[in-house]
């Protein structure tokens, strides 16, 4: 799904040298949960190493694999206040955040 917004982007590219500034590396071991859904959403992860499969609960069946992110992919984008999906490691990973600066960034720009 494409997200339109009418905002000038350079908006976007002012925000960089800030959300670089706010940038957290997080070393995540194999097996290791990132975020779980139902949990209040605390940031948005670029995969810079590894793997990161995305799940969803179902409830009476085994989780459904709805992405596996590599590096380069974005997990944990969304509107909502809690994430509707669960990441984990699939094999020994490191994740960027840049927390509440960039969640509040998404919404500014994309929100019109």
């Amino acid at each position: 799904m494409t997200v339109a917004a009418h905002h000038d982007d350079t908006e976007v590219l002012h925000s960089v040298p800030a959300l670089k500034a706010n940038a957290q590396y997080q070393h995540l071991a194999t097996g290791s949960v990132l975020y779980r859904q139902g949990e209040d959403r605390r940031g948005v992860f670029k995969v810079r190493l590894g793997t990161i499969a995305i799940t969803r609960h179902r409830t009476g069946r085994p989780n459904a694999i709805v992405q596996l992110a590599g590096p380069g992919d974005f997990v944990g984008l969304g509107f909502l206040d809690q994430y509707t999906e669960s990441a984990q490691a699939v094999v020994d990973s490191v994740v960027v955040a840049s927390i509440d600066f960039l969640m509040k960034s998404l919404r500014e720009v994309l929100i019109v």
